[in-house]
């Protein structure tokens, strides 16, 4: 559900909640209270009877997680809900449908092929979450914003943030309130001063993860010694498990997200 379908703020609102689990039961009080206003307050809004301040709705727009586009077709919405004349009113939609039309624009110029510059590759790999948020949108459907927050147990504010980052990039887009995978793969070249930082960030998941591990998952630590030769030929070997892995999983059905490391290196001081 895409908040640019809706001319009045509270049809969206009203939507929004609706197609939440349970239609939203329990949302109208946790939006509120992020808000700072009562939550009847809140319901004399979605009855039409009141309207938002700019400050409500830039608190609520917060909530939401919405990208800065959107949060200005929420302004704009607001005002001519609040517009003391027609002239002022039409101003606002004229506002609202440029915003309209900016935001199909863009969606039609995102190349799924993207390639991150070297300030969005410094955020996107300064830790695990941005790409295990961006994996977790490729699941089958998309996920919103509350399943995000719930899987990984973060604070709202952090998810948004890292949400709205992905958005920005265009890594992910936001389909019917839910957010998608937009292109399907990052790659850092060899050498490159981020690798380190994100090998060390997914190495370091699997340690925390080592104490919980099911019977149907794998970890596997041998030191050992060899000749040369035979360090090359593993090294080959294992290049090709990296191949028919990627290849299994490019067509497979995005159900559970897996993480898949492996280490062979020479053990030195």
């Amino acid at each position: 559900m895409s908040i640019f379908e809706h001319v009045d703020y509270r049809d969206y609102l009203r939507n929004y909640i609706k197609k939440l689990p349970k239609r939203g039961r329990g949302e109208i009080h946790k939006m509120a209270q992020f808000m700072g206003i009562h939550p009847s307050l809140l319901s004399q809004v979605l009855s039409d009877s009141k309207n938002l301040t700019l400050e409500q709705a830039q608190l609520l727009a917060k909530y939401l997680g919405l990208t800065n586009t959107e949060c200005e077709f929420l302004f704009c919405s607001v005002q001519i809900q609040r517009a003391g004349t027609k002239d002022l009113e039409n101003y606002f939609k004229g506002k609202l449908a440029d915003l309209k039309k900016h935001s199909q624009d863009l969606s039609k110029t995102v190349r799924q092929d993207r390639q991150l510059n070297a300030e969005e590759i410094s955020v996107f790999y300064s830790h695990w979450l941005y790409a295990a948020i961006w994996l977790m949108s490729s699941l089958t459907g998309g996920r919103t914003l509350e399943d995000i927050v719930n899987w990984f147990q973060i604070p709202r504010e952090r998810a948004i943030d890292v949400l709205q980052f992905l958005v920005n990039t265009g890594l992910c887009k936001i389909e019917n309130g839910r957010y998608v995978m937009g292109p399907q793969s990052v790659h850092l070249q060899r050498g490159s001063p981020y690798l380190p930082r994100h090998h060390s960030n997914w190495r370091l998941r699997a340690i925390e993860t080592s104490d919980k591990l099911g019977a149907d998952e794998l970890m596997y630590t041998a030191p050992m010694s060899m000749s040369v030769a035979d360090f090359k030929k593993v090294r080959s070997r294992l290049n090709e498990v990296i191949k028919e892995v990627t290849d299994i999983a490019i067509p497979s059905e995005a159900e559970e997200m897996v993480c898949f490391n492996l280490d062979f290196f020479w053990i030195r001081k």
